[in-house]
């Protein structure tokens, strides 16, 4: 009998263990279905979307950095940021000053939106104090260029033909976060400020369920038209060479970085050298304006090849919409299509090739270039420095020249051009000719001499 006790009391105790276990597999099944995306019910969940995504088409992005563009005006207008001629317009500078503040409130008026006012419990008047931040100048007797650096440009799609676009940007350094609601239908814009993006967490990463916008429609105005553009390899050219040429006069720290990383490193080596070069071509980049451009598609990416009057290159490499990286002339890096035409070369093209660097660097005033190019026993018995070349070729040749070559010939491992030189903004200049001795080295290398 105690036995059989015994026996039921051991099968009690393995009874309430295997529940135990069960009732725990079954929590830990569930937490695990959970955490999966599937709930204990058996059915799935889905993630929570995300309200915005990256901007991924040409004429989505350039129509709306083209409202980007048009507040950014009316913040300058508002900030005596544009300039205008009084005498010309026959009124005081005073009278300037106001007549334009009154049409930069009234823009501003007119594109902000009610909403925000609504929500954040204010009035124009606090949206105007907002972008006093951006102010440069500020007297109307000067025209200042405003920079904008695009981190970010996503939109949502709502109802009634709404669309959000948010931005994230800096605007002279600063930062520049704005909502733009656009109604397609009417083709008008409304813009909220970064404090009502701060407020109500408006950003990437802000859930489609907290997207709180309301879609009622945006009467059109003057101030708040959206355009349509036409958006074709001329318009992201000249898109690309106005934001770089912007940057190196208002903002050569980010133009520096925007510059090909091992293009950066070779042609300046530091940022110091970087703003060196800027203020020594000041007024070329100031007046430059694109008389050629090619566009050619080097693995995957696209490359924008353009030439100024000045025959200066401004190359874009574009990573993404609106992200690019640039070089500056095509000898200081080997380009990809530089590098396909070069190994398709017999050594006498090679050489011809490598003394057009040469020039180009010259034409540039790239005297670093060429010095570390010259042969080392032609260079320390003729030009110890490298400011003693400089001078050589300052006293010697022209600031622009024009060449030609010819009478080739070879010596050994040595390939020998003539190459005559005329002054390209003097059509009745000098013909000045060298005799140029070329050794090719390893890859695309080179050294070189001439007669002195």
């Amino acid at each position: 009998m105690n036995n059989i006790k015994k026996i039921i009391i051991i099968l009690i105790i393995l009874l309430v263990v295997i529940g135990i276990t069960v009732i725990a597999l079954t929590s830990l099944n569930g937490n695990n279905g959970t955490q999966s995306g599937e709930n204990t019910s058996g059915e799935t969940e889905t993630a929570t979307e995300l309200g915005f995504a990256q901007v991924s088409d040409y004429n989505t992005y350039y129509k709306i950095k083209g409202i980007i563009d048009q507040y950014i005006m009316y913040i300058k207008q508002l900030n005596g940021d544009e300039y205008v001629d009084a005498t010309k317009a026959g009124l005081t500078a005073s009278q300037v000053n106001e007549q334009l503040l009154q049409e930069g409130q009234l823009s501003m008026t007119n594109v902000i939106d009610s909403q925000y006012l609504t929500d954040m419990g204010t009035d124009i008047n606090h949206a105007i104090e907002m972008v006093n931040q951006y102010q440069v100048n500020g007297t109307y007797q000067e025209s200042v260029d405003y920079d904008l650096s695009i981190s970010n440009l996503s939109t949502s799609s709502l109802e009634n033909n709404i669309t959000l676009a948010l931005l994230n940007s800096t605007l002279n350094n600063k930062e520049f976060n704005i909502l733009i609601k656009m109604d397609l239908t009417n083709n008008a814009y409304s813009i909220f400020l970064s404090d009502y993006l701060e407020q109500f967490g408006y950003n990437e990463n802000i859930t489609k369920d907290n997207i709180n916008i309301n879609t009622n429609s945006i009467e059109r105005n003057d101030y708040n038209l959206i355009n349509d553009v036409t958006v074709d390899d001329e318009y992201i050219v000249k898109q690309y060479f106005s934001d770089y040429r912007s940057k190196m006069l208002n903002n050569p720290e980010v133009a520096y970085h925007l510059l090909n990383e091992e293009y950066r490193n070779n042609k300046f080596g530091s940022y110091e050298n970087f703003v060196t070069y800027i203020e020594n071509n000041r007024l070329d980049i100031e007046l430059a304006g694109i008389e050629g451009y090619q566009v050619n598609e080097n693995n995957g990416k696209r490359e924008y090849i353009c030439i100024d009057q000045n025959n200066k290159y401004y190359i874009f490499t574009e990573e993404s919409i609106y992200k690019y990286n640039a070089i500056l002339d095509t000898y200081t890096v080997d380009l990809p299509e530089f590098l396909t035409q070069y190994n398709d070369s017999n050594n006498a093209e090679k050489a011809g090739m490598n003394i057009q660097k040469v020039v180009d660097a010259m034409n540039d005033g790239d005297y670093r270039y060429i010095y570390n190019k010259l042969d080392d026993t032609f260079k320390q018995t003729n030009f110890p420095t490298e400011a003693d070349f400089q001078n050589y070729i300052n006293t010697n040749l022209y600031s622009d020249n024009n060449t030609t070559f010819s009478n080739y010939r070879s010596s050994g491992n040595l390939h020998i051009f003539d190459v005559t030189f005329t002054d390209n903004n003097n059509a009745g200049s000098q013909a000045i000719t060298k005799t140029f001795i070329v050794q090719l080295t390893e890859g695309t290398g080179f050294v070189m001499s001439f007669n002195v």
